[in-house]
C-alpha cells in the first residue's frame, strides 16, 4: 500500500538547501535541485530530469519513479500543458512535460491557466492614418459592404512594432443593405476613407 507520508518526505528532501525548488524554473543544476546521489541502492528514487543524479527515498517507499515524478511536479506547480487558444508554448523549463506558466499570443496575458485578452487603457502621442476600402458581398439577394482583405477590420492595428487602437474601429460588415449588386458597387467610391489610430502604451486585463 502506498503511503503519502513517504512521498511528502521525498518532496521535502528535494527542497533541501533553502528554497532550492522555488528556483527550479531558472536552473537545470541537478545538485542545486536536490538530486545528489549517483544511484539509489534500494531501487527507489527520482531521477533528475536534467542529468544523471538521483534523489533517493527511504527503503519503505513504494511509488514508482514515474509516479513520484508526476506527484512531485504537480506539488511544485508544474501543472500546465500550455496548449490551447492563444497559447504559444510553455514558459521556462518543463517538469514531466508540464510548465508553471505559458506564453501567450500578442495582446494576451496568461492568468489562471488561460490566456486572456488585454485591453488598451492608455495612449501615447503617436497616431497613424489607415485607409478603408470596401468590397461587395452577396447573401440571399441582399448585398452588403465588407472590408477588403488586407485592410484593418479589427480594433487594434500593428504597424512598425507599435500597437495602435482605432477609435472608430471597423466592424466586419457595414449595416447598409443594397437591393442589387450594381447599387452596392456604385457606392464604393463614396465609402472609402481614412481612420485615425492612436498608439497604445499600456495594456491591462479587463
Amino acid at each position: 500500500m502506498k503511503t503519502y507520508l513517504y512521498l511528502t518526505t521525498a518532496v521535502a528532501g528535494m527542497m533541501i538547501g533553502g528554497n532550492v525548488w522555488a528556483q527550479c524554473v531558472s536552473t537545470q543544476d541537478c545538485t542545486a535541485l536536490g538530486y545528489t546521489e549517483t544511484s539509489c541502492s534500494n531501487g527507489n528514487g527520482v531521477k533528475c530530469p536534467f542529468g544523471n543524479k538521483w534523489f533517493c527515498g527511504s527503503s519503505d517507499d513504494t511509488y514508482t519513479e514515474n509516479e513520484c515524478m508526476v506527484l512531485a511536479c504537480n506539488k511544485l506547480g508544474f501543472k500546465y500543458t500550455c496548449s490551447g487558444s492563444n497559447i504559444s508554448g510553455g514558459k521556462g523549463i518543463s517538469c514531466n512535460g508540464k510548465y508553471t506558466s505559458c506564453n501567450c499570443s500578442s495582446g494576451y496575458k496568461f492568468t489562471n491557466g488561460t490566456c486572456k485578452e488585454l485591453q488598451c487603457v492608455s495612449y501615447g502621442s503617436k497616431s497613424i492614418e489607415v485607409e478603408v476600402r470596401l468590397m461587395c458581398v452577396g447573401n440571399n439577394n441582399a448585398y452588403r459592404h465588407a472590408y477588403q482583405s488586407g485592410y484593418p477590420n479589427t480594433k487594434y492595428l500593428e504597424s512598425g512594432g507599435i500597437t495602435y487602437e482605432c477609435s472608430s474601429y471597423l466592424p466586419e460588415l457595414s449595416s447598409t443593405v443594397f437591393s442589387s449588386w450594381s447599387e452596392c458597387t456604385s457606392t464604393l467610391p463614396y465609402t472609402r476613407g481614412r481612420v485615425i489610430c492612436k498608439e497604445c502604451t499600456k495594456w491591462e486585463l479587463p
